[in-house]
């Protein structure tokens, strides 16, 4: 796998505050997501990518330069979208976008396609002050699309957006992704959203990328044969499933257990005897699914 970005045993420590602790990453081209809660390193990480942020220890490749000696080769290669973005609101939109076109060789009539695409095409003549969330959040993502980058990074990309127009931003990075071969790094603590449109994962926790891949091969990986199931009496259902073995139990959630069997026919038979020999109720039992249970259930084997 070729990747376009790359950390090698980063470090990175904010006084007593542990941001980055040995952070190893590799994002391959197409559209990938970094994952993580707030505080495990996701947003230090893209700072230091850009030249930001400089690492106590270790070092971080984008587009196979140095995050810290080519900073300025990898900004003129790279659009970013900063959780914390700013621009300046005396400027209409018009004026800092001209700016920006200037600054990275843009191509006007692109632009105005780009601000068509995001809904930002009849506010040119507003002051950027005056903007509500969403529309600065689209300001930012224009900006970041400008002189066509190799590398979109996006940090919170969908934050102060209705749903309308995260369904509209979503497909429209799916599709200038493919139309344009432009690759993206998407940080969000929407995985719904994340689901949808990239094919590449990294779960960071604590500073440590715990685990990433094709998201097809997480699916397989840690939902294979997981189901949950709720019942009256946990407590006895898990010495139940300890007494007949091949059964792993893998957390306990109040009422519901999640396990792993080796497959969904030796489940079915095992719950038939069970409702039939025993005073435990079984009130529903499902496979697993969905991005946050993998990433909760990556925590849990990693540490």
């Amino acid at each position: 796998m070729h990747s376009i970005i790359e950390s090698v045993n980063l470090y990175k420590n904010f006084g007593r505050i542990v941001a980055l602790d040995g952070l190893e990453v590799r994002v391959p081209r197409g559209v990938s997501g970094l994952i993580g809660p707030n505080g495990s390193g996701k947003t230090t990480f893209i700072h230091i990518l850009i030249g930001l942020v400089k690492p106590d220890r270790g070092e971080a490749y984008v587009l196979g330069y140095n995050s810290i000696k080519d900073s300025l080769k990898i900004r003129s290669r790279v659009g970013v979208l900063l959780e914390d973005e700013r621009f300046p609101g005396n400027l209409t939109v018009y004026e800092y976008l001209r700016h920006v076109i200037k600054v990275k060789n843009g191509d006007r009539r692109e632009v105005m396609e780009i601000l068509k695409e995001l809904g930002l095409d009849r506010y040119l003549d507003r002051k950027i002050k005056t903007l509500s969330a969403g529309m600065f959040k689209m300001l930012g993502l224009a900006q970041a699309l400008i002189g066509e980058p190799e590398l979109v990074i996006l940090d919170e990309p969908t934050a102060n957006l209705d749903p309308i127009k995260r369904r509209k931003l979503l497909e429209y990075i799916r599709r200038i992704s493919k139309e344009n071969d432009i690759s993206f790094l998407i940080s969000s603590h929407v995985l719904p959203e994340l689901e949808e449109i990239c094919s590449w994962i990294v779960f960071i926790y604590r500073g440590k990328a715990i685990d990433q891949d094709y998201l097809k091969n997480l699916y397989a990986k840690y939902s294979s044969n997981i189901y949950e199931i709720m019942s009256n009496n946990p407590r006895l259902l898990v010495e139940y499933f300890k007494n007949i073995g091949n059964i792993d139990i893998v957390e306990v959630r109040g009422n519901r257990l999640i396990i792993r069997v080796k497959s969904f026919n030796e489940l079915s038979s095992i719950l038939s005897k069970l409702l039939s020999n025993t005073s435990i109720q079984i009130y529903y039992f499902k496979p697993i699914g969905g991005l946050r249970e993998v990433f909760n259930l990556a925590i849990k084997k990693f540490y």
